[in-house]
């Protein structure tokens, strides 16, 4: 006969998501245990670049009951200033973590309405699963990506750590988003030749009168937009969450211009759309996406000079070029040689996505993507946490999961309440 522990709550994900949930069960509080794969904030030890910093300031670093009280509220922390935040607040409200677990299985027990967990380290039956592995879990790479000549070293942006990690020669960088930029930028400064294959972003400065662009988001109410407004010129924001912001903490934070890159001897193409043999296809729509972020950046300016005057915020005014004075387009490339270029390798700095390979329910749509009302699912019992857009734009964010893990959590409670 198998033998199954049982426990009230299991959340599965020991990162920022987990332990805020951790943080709110303890506080009600409710019995439950945190399953992490590896160690504490896995990921931001394991999948991030030597020259990492967060794109947002220190002051962003909050979580349930804990907040950034260091010396320097508006740098950015690298990946190991964050790793040691977050061990600290695991051992502040006293996670019940069990690290290097692995779940393998996850389905239901109708007759029993217990939730039965298979793991590398035993079996769990519980009432309650919290699925908080977060919105980025597995890089995101093209098909396109099969269609290169084997001899052409290629990595994500996750598994990237420095310019002498690739092999000599040039470098193929494909996305227009922070990690794409911040990459290329590293790569261009050791030296090296590098190809920007641009993507869509959002492009803002990094800080304008006097404020952080992330100061500026959140007075203007950006972070609190929710997934049922769907803006114009913007993809609808149930489905994703569309161009990412064009942001760096790098040198303690700057805005960043692509136009600059190509100033600095990036060579900038459009979108990868072919791959035979030796022969790479570009679209020739490197200006126009360039184009789309100043319309963002526009926008931004203006919103926010016009919060300024709505408000009466005593703020400098601080004239800003949007197009860079030294930049001047050439003709599209469309076609590049990698022998003729001497690419050596490609970073892939195309996003992340989800992946539940152990989840045995139905609760994901065509796009496994998981089906929820703001963390709550259909099946009683299962909840999701720090998803993209789980309740708003901030969802996702160091500093936006904790209002989602309050509301989760509020609503554990009320259905163990309800069936006691």
């Amino acid at each position: 006969m198998e033998h199954w522990n049982d426990v009230e709550t299991v959340v599965i994900g020991g990162g920022q998501a987990g332990l805020a949930m951790s943080a709110c069960l303890s506080s009600l509080p409710r019995e439950h245990v945190v399953l992490e794969r590896g160690r504490v904030a896995e990921r931001w030890r394991t999948e991030r670049w030597d020259s990492f910093r967060l794109q947002g300031p220190n002051w962003t670093l909050q979580l349930p009951g804990r907040s950034y009280n260091g010396p320097d509220p508006d740098g950015f922390a690298s990946a190991g200033d964050l790793i040691g935040w977050l061990d600290g607040y695991a051992l502040a409200v006293r996670a019940p973590l069990h690290c290097g677990t692995t779940v393998e299985s996850l389905r239901h027990d109708a007759d029993a309405d217990r939730w039965l967990l298979r793991t590398d380290r035993g079996q769990l039956r519980a009432a309650n699963v919290v699925v908080a592995t977060g919105a980025f879990e597995r890089p995101y790479v093209p098909t396109l990506a099969d269609e290169f000549p084997p001899d052409i070293v290629q990595v994500p942006a996750v598994r990237y750590r420095n310019p002498g990690g690739l092999p000599d020669g040039a470098v193929l960088v494909v996305g227009g988003g922070a990690s794409a930029c911040q990459i290329a930028t590293e790569l261009l400064a050791a030296g090296r030749a590098v190809y920007l294959s641009l993507g869509l972003h959002d492009r803002v400065p990094r800080r304008y009168r006097g404020r952080d662009v992330i100061w500026w988001l959140t007075e203007l109410g950006e972070f609190d937009r929710t997934t049922k407004i769907v803006d114009e010129g913007k993809p609808d924001t149930r489905r994703g969450t569309g161009p990412g912001l064009l942001i760096t903490g790098v040198g303690g934070g700057y805005t960043v211009d692509i136009r600059q890159l190509a100033l600095d001897g990036a060579t900038l193409l459009g979108h990868l759309i072919a791959v035979d043999g030796t022969k790479l296809g570009f679209a020739p729509d490197a200006e126009y996406v360039l184009k789309k972020g100043d319309v963002m950046f526009r926008r931004f300016v203006m919103a926010a000079d016009h919060l300024v005057k709505q408000q009466g915020m005593a703020l400098p005014e601080e004239p800003l070029e949007v197009v860079h004075p030294g930049y001047s387009p050439g003709e599209p490339i469309e076609a590049v040689d990698l022998r003729a270029a001497g690419i050596t390798s490609v970073v892939w700095a195309t996003g992340l996505q989800r992946t539940y390979p152990w989840l045995d329910v139905p609760v994901l749509d065509a796009e496994r993507r998981p089906v929820h009302d703001r963390g709550v699912t259909a099946f009683p019992g299962l909840y999701f946490l720090g998803l993209t857009w789980q309740s708003r734009l901030l969802s996702p964010f160091i500093h936006g999961v904790g209002r989602d893990a309050e509301y989760v959590a509020d609503q554990l409670d009320r259905r163990m309440r309800t069936r006691a």
